[in-house]
């Protein structure tokens, strides 16, 4: 769950300890279904392969890892509990990475049990700097008050933070900085490293500053145009990431040299470190591991991060070394822990995948990004090219992208996997151009590995067509009068007149527009009035109509100096709550993807003392959407990695990372995706909301286990599929204008949407 305003560790050390985040972008042009590459007489050789390293079991907190000068690594760890502290440990690793040993003495072992640990660095002469706080017990009391009425102390003072030096023989001493102070009084950094001469460079949320440890004075300020986001110090040089690009800066004037470092197609985050040689920088993220020699102009790639781990979605990039041996090492973490990614040469692989398979989606998605990492792991001899269509870069348009992709499947080519989302599966279905996948996906529902219901969407005449990997829920949560009573969308609308006569001033929906309230009921309306060859039905089309005019002629007439605004484009289901708690909204719906989207809404109805969920209440029945639909080109030489790669996605390894695209089809991760987040004594997440120019907090905990059991439940039964259509769904939204501007009845309106519906299906 996304926590914010969280109780006393997050308020604190929000930001101290986050490893920095990799992004995926689009890959690849369009690809036609190929199998192995054509080889050249003399294939060559020799290309990294990844190897995951176990992380120190224990070590659920990191306050960093470090390579040092004899080559081994260290890692300074505790143990994550919110609300407790736990001593801090070293664990070292002689060989690599491969087995880690904890140090039970150290000079950490003296810390007071309150101590927490903010930041770590060694320099290159092997000395030790950290910087801790001490939160008594007293402290944590006090602010954990304070967060509980959204009201901090004037006078509350924070404990200082302890700057420690530590000699390779076990001396400590405490440093004396006049640090840059925040907002609160505390000392202002994120984190630091320690210069070859001496000095420290402390970074702070995007800026960047050096300090003379002897004086304890600041020395220099380093200001890039575009902020920080990374930094190497090497000689007396500061190599700052900013932007698309490495400035560098002279240490001791703190002056721009005007030198640049290029980073065309730097995906952002990542980590850089210096090379092994001294003379280089060594770099990592979702794109793959680069190395840049100081002398030279080109950073060369040396591990593709599409055939690796680095590109999944779930990792995100913490540091890298270079081994002595030419090796690298990857720490990253995901959101069960941190892992460690090893990467060694293989001069007995070839250096280019001798196998390619091709993945075709209209848009991106995170899960299946997260699938083609572990495949391609366990499969270094294929590289799997994925094309997202509609990338924001380009200027195609929907229509334009299915109209070529149906025509080289329909000639026999085209991608080997799809991803079916706003395509025209059951074209495809009739047309004989996707394989069976019964062999791999049947045995999983029928099981019990998978939602059976939702696993068998396309299936027809005994084989099964296609898979969602995830699903949509449509969700309202409301009144018990509009839980209990709207069975449909007529009687939804029924409840929205009579809301709006009774108090003419309330907001019964936060979206009101008429082509925002056809996008919201779509899904639940869509099953009665498309025909199963796409054709509209025009007497459940025009009711459609009719009702949501209803809704929006009620919604539509509140004053226009309401005082409360609202984005057009709708809120979230957290926001969504919020309001909801706040009167300022009686409902709060759209499409669910994720079981976080529940908490809100829940903690809203308790806040009020009454409130339900339902599914989506419209002219079909528990509707489900599904998403991330997989289907296989019948004419691909890639039959058996495309029936790997859907097992991949439809794994538990892949599906208990919650993407926020949708629910999981997997019941194991399911049924841990309604478990709460928090820690026994964690009291959820708290929102502000500003009213009449009076700051509320909402409380926001995890629904009880029995209220997610019940919504678990009706998840788990529904059993009517509905997918959107993209260029439908404008046709709808470019007919009805008229209509809702009062030009054309809903029967003329009809008429033209089913006119135009007709000649789209013939083309």
């Amino acid at each position: 769950m996304k926590k914010f305003g969280k109780r006393l560790l997050a308020f604190l050390l929000a930001g101290s300890l986050g490893l920095l985040s990799a992004c995926s972008g689009s890959d690849t042009p369009a690809q036609s279904s190929s199998g192995d590459v054509p080889k050249a007489e003399n294939t060559a050789m020799g290309r990294y392969i990844e190897e995951e390293y176990a992380w120190p079991q224990e070590v659920t907190r990191s306050a960093g890892m470090f390579r040092l000068s004899d080559g081994s690594l260290r890692v300074l760890g505790s143990i994550f509990d919110p609300g407790t502290f736990h001593p801090w440990y070293f664990y070292s690793s002689k060989d690599g990475g491969k087995s880690w040993q904890k140090e039970e003495e150290s000079p950490l072992s003296n810390l007071d049990s309150d101590a927490f640990i903010q930041a770590a660095t060694y320099d290159r002469e092997g000395n030790f700097y950290f910087t801790y706080t001490v939160y008594s017990q007293e402290f944590q009391d006090i602010l954990n008050e304070a967060m509980s009425t959204g009201e901090i102390p004037e006078d509350l003072t924070y404990p200082p933070d302890h700057h420690m030096k530590v000699a390779p023989d076990g001396t400590m001493t405490e440093l004396s900085i006049e640090m840059d102070k925040d907002s609160m009084g505390r000392d202002a950094f994120t984190g630091y490293q320690i210069a070859d001469n001496g000095d420290m460079v402390v970074e702070n949320y995007g800026t960047l500053a050096s300090y003379d440890l002897a004086s304890g004075k600041k020395k220099n300020s380093f200001v890039p145009q575009n902020g920080v986001d990374d930094y190497l110090l090497i000689g007396g040089t500061v190599y700052i990431v900013s932007g698309n690009e490495i400035v560098l800066y002279d240490l001791e004037s703190g002056e721009a040299t005007g030198e640049t470092i290029p980073m065309e197609g730097y995906s952002g985050g990542g980590a850089l470190s210096v090379g092994e040689d001294q003379k280089s920088i060594v770099r990592a993220d979702s794109t793959g591991i680069y190395r840049y020699l100081l002398d030279g102009s080109v950073w060369e790639q040396i591990v593709e991060g599409s055939l690796t781990s680095l590109g999944m979605p779930s990792v995100h990039i913490g540091s890298i070394f270079e081994m002595e041996n030419g090796d690298f090492l990857v720490r990253s973490s995901e959101d069960d822990g941190y892992q460690l990614l090893h990467y060694t040469f293989s001069a007995d692989t070839p250096a280019v995948p001798t196998e390619e398979m091709n993945v075709y989606s209209l848009s991106d998605s995170s899960t299946l990004r997260q699938a083609i990492g572990l495949y391609q792991r366990e499969h270094p001899e294929l590289r799997i090219n994925f094309t997202v269509a509609l990338d924001p870069d380009t200027a195609i348009t929907a229509s334009d992208a299915i109209r070529s992709l149906n025509t080289e499947l329909l000639a026999g080519k085209g991608p080997d996997l799809l991803v079916l989302d706003s395509l025209p599966i059951d074209s495809y279905i009739e047309k004989g151009v996707l394989s069976d996948l019964s062999s791999a996906v049947s045995p999983l529902a029928q099981s019990g590995e998978l939602l059976e219901n939702i696993a068998n969407t396309y299936s027809k005449d005994g084989k099964l067509f296609a898979v969602p990997a995830r699903f949509g829920v449509p969700e309202l949560w409301g009144p018990s009068e509009l839980i209990d009573s709207a069975k449909d969308l007529s009687s939804f609308a029924d409840w929205v007149v009579a809301e709006h006569e009774r108090n003419p001033q309330a907001r019964a929906l936060i979206r009101m527009k008429p082509e925002q309230l056809i996008s919201d009921f779509y899904y639940t309306c869509a099953p009665a009035w498309r025909d199963e060859d796409g054709s509209i039905k025009e007497a459940e089309f025009e009711k459609f109509l009719t009702d949501i005019k209803r809704i929006a002629d009620a919604v539509q007439e509140i004053p226009a100096d309401y005082p409360y605004p609202f984005d057009d484009e709708g809120t979230n289901f957290l926001w969504g709550g919020v309001y909801w708690a706040n009167g300022l909204v009686n409902t709060v719906l759209g499409l669910s993807q994720t079981t976080e989207d529940l908490a809100s809404p829940d903690a809203a109805a308790t806040y009020r003392g009454d409130g339900k969920f339902a599914i989506l209440p419209g002219q079909a029945q528990n509707v489900y959407v599904p998403q991330t639909v997989l289907g296989i080109n019948q004419n691909s030489t890639q039959q058996e990695n495309a029936l790997g790669l859907i097992e991949t996605v439809l794994s538990y390894e892949v599906q208990k990372n919650d993407f926020e695209d949708g629910y999981s089809l997997n019941i194991k991760a399911l049924d841990e995706s309604a478990l709460t987040p928090y820690e026994e004594g964690d009291d959820g997440m708290q929102a502000p909301l500003y009213i009449d120019g009076e700051e509320k907090i909402f409380q926001i905990i995890w629904p009880s286990d029995e209220t997610m059991a019940g919504i678990m439940e009706k998840i788990k039964g529904l059993s009517t599929p509905s997918t959107a259509d993209p260029v439908l769904l404008q046709m709808i939204l470019d007919e009805t204008k008229d209509f809702f501007a009062g030009a054309k009845t809903a029967g003329e309106a009809t008429a033209a949407l089913v006119q135009r519906t007709q000649a789209y299906l013939a083309e």
